[in-house]
């Protein structure tokens, strides 16, 4: 288990959110400025209201210093009501990795809230907890950690430079750095990432290019499209919508592109939700968080590279501020708290070894200047062995867990589950899978739940779907035929003989192509092929302000060469005797595993 920080310099200092805090100067600040309320300091300093009076105003009171407007009092006293209610002090939840976690007030609110509550309900690791009892964590306390670790580590960078006489980085930034962390993960959908892969969400966009003519509704892909002499003849705005259908005449186009979002991007729809159902907008602004600490927040979820020419791309914070977007999701090397806690939870629930000390990387961490002239978190050059761990810690726990054969054989078979479902409105659900993923309020009942919905359900509708699941329970699980490494020349040839080897499998046995899968897995250090160290940077003990990359053959000459390898395995829907098995594992052998080994 991941020990809690010890070390003094690391601690951060206690956070007092009493209500001392929001003085009579702070809420009628919110008030005038959030809510056009004009003079209304001057006017309860004048009838001497007191943080202690504050308490106990009425709309009487407020009559009699002149506010006649009765909307006015009930904003001015919903607002004194929201700021009395905040708790005095920060909450404590004792984690088993990472010991005693301190929340602010805010991030608590946000923690009790439905849409957050709802991560408790969807496993981690998704299908491993069929193959390793202890992995039954969930989203919910991965995002505990990660919301903490964030708030860790800009404590960590902010009290060192702070040190040095450099204010690199205020309690705003601190804050909003914690609440990306605690909401990274909103977006994910029953089963983690297996969702995603099945209902991905879409987003469809379309534009004039003059070149040919869409004839058909773009929702209905893939649209017939002839490349034909093009005449411009009305604007953009003035076209019809994608529901109506192109006149055959009109020689225009309309390209159409379809986008597949990711859960981080569904995470921040979430927030955005959050946010507005819980009324936490007016508490932020009382905290101090304004719409660009809003949107900084929101493209932490989520940070854009830069544009083909290099421009900054975010607005929530300046470019001189670009280190903070690498603490919880970093897009230059990955090296983030995301990672540093599910590594270290990860590891503690599946009974494994987890070499990563993230403790030290805190310890060393610094914002310098790197050679792209661009502010990076860097770490110290002794730690270059630390961060090793740190990559191959990710490929072990791929190659043990996240890929491991049965678990990849049973979230095939849930992935199969929710296929069969994704269009069906099942009972207790307001919409479809397909169509919750567009609508917040109906995502947020979509947990691992679905699948005791399923299970138990008398709809017919669902019969193929709740005899797979029964297979999960009955441990009847989809044949593995076998895997093999595949040659780096050789891996193209995989989407290439695909359908042909399905084919050709089904054929002894009378079953069909769809009765197989062929699984290619990818396994690397983060980056590809790439080796991400060389995407960090690194400084010394004798010039902390400078820091360079450090490559791989300083470090040491028994490091990989290689930084990703793919395999493939194959699976087979139906349940097999033994000499049907054995027939099918020794075609694939020679058939198939031999074709992808190196000669």
């Amino acid at each position: 288990m991941v020990c809690p920080l010890s070390n003094e310099s690391l601690k951060r200092p206690e956070m007092k959110a009493s209500v001392e805090q929001h003085t009579v100067d702070r809420v009628c600040h919110y008030l005038e400025e959030e809510l056009g309320l004009e003079h209304l300091q001057v006017k309860l300093k004048e009838h001497y209201i007191t943080d202690e009076k504050l308490q106990s105003l009425t709309a009487d009171d407020l009559k009699n210093m002149g506010i006649e407007n009765h909307k006015d009092h009930l904003k001015i006293l919903n607002t004194i009501k929201m700021v009395l209610q905040i708790k005095d002090s920060p909450k404590v939840f004792n984690d088993s990795v990472h010991g005693h976690m301190e929340f602010h007030p805010l991030l608590v609110k946000i923690i009790d809230t439905p849409q957050f509550q709802r991560l408790r309900y969807i496993k981690q690791l998704g299908g491993a907890y069929f193959v390793y009892p202890g992995a039954s964590h969930n989203r919910f306390e991965h995002s505990l950690g990660v919301g903490y670790l964030a708030g860790e580590l800009a404590q960590a960078l902010k009290t060192k430079h702070d040190n040095e006489g450099e204010n690199l980085i205020d309690e705003k930034d601190i804050l909003s750095v914690q609440i990306a962390g605690l909401c990274h993960d909103l977006g994910h959908g029953p089963f983690s990432h297996m969702f995603e892969s099945v209902c991905p969400k879409k987003k469809l966009s379309a534009g004039i290019t003059g070149l040919g003519v869409v004839y058909c509704d773009p929702t209905d892909l893939p649209c017939c499209c002839f490349l034909l002499p093009a005449i411009l003849l009305s604007p953009p705005s003035t076209l019809p919508t994608s529901r109506h259908r192109w006149p055959p005449t009109l020689s225009l186009v309309l390209l159409v592109t379809v986008r597949f979002f990711k859960h981080e991007q569904i995470s921040i729809e979430m927030f955005d939700y959050l946010v507005e159902e819980n009324g936490l907008k007016p508490l932020m602004q009382l905290y101090g968080l304004s719409d660009p600490d809003l949107s900084f927040i929101k493209e932490m979820i989520d940070p854009k590279p830069r544009d083909k020419d290099g421009n900054w791309p975010h607005k929530g914070r300046g470019e001189d501020k670009s280190f903070l977007y690498e603490i919880v999701a970093n897009k230059t090397n990955g090296v983030d708290v995301d990672k540093f806690d599910y590594f270290a939870r990860d590891c503690h629930h599946l009974g494994m070894q987890n070499n990563f000390d993230y403790r030290r990387f805190l310890k060393f961490a610094r914002v310098c200047e790197a050679e792209d002239g661009k502010k990076h978190i860097c770490i110290r050059d002794k730690e270059v062995y630390n961060m090793y761990d740190f990559f191959h810690t990710r490929y072990c726990l791929h190659r043990r867990a996240y890929q491991h054969r049965v678990n990849k054989a049973i979230e095939i078979m849930i992935k199969d589950v929710l296929s069969k479902v994704k269009d069906i409105k099942i009972e207790g659900f307001e919409k479809t899978l397909l169509e919750s993923i567009d609508d917040m309020a109906a995502y947020t009942k979509l947990t691992d739940c679905l699948l005791q919905v399923i299970l138990f359900s008398t709809d017919e509708n669902l019969k193929e779907a709740k005899e797979i699941l029964a297979r999960i329970c009955s441990r009847d699980l989809y044949v593995f035929l076998g895997e093999t490494l595949v040659a780096e020349s050789k891996v193209k040839l995989i989407s290439q003989k695909k359908t042909e080897w399905k084919k050709k499998l089904a054929e002894p046995l009378r079953l069909k192509p769809e009765d197989f899968e062929i699984e290619q897995v990818t396994i690397n250090y983060g980056m590809k092929e790439k080796n991400p160290i060389e995407k960090m940077n690194f400084y010394n003990k004798s010039d902390p302000q400078k820091a360079v990359p450090l490559p791989k053959e300083q470090v040491s000459h028994l490091l990989p060469d290689t930084f990703s390898e793919t395999f493939i395995r194959v699976y087979c829907r139906k349940s097999l005797r033994r000499a049907e098995k054995t027939q099918l594992m020794n075609w694939c052998k020679e058939n198939i595993f031999k074709t992808l080994q190196n000669e």
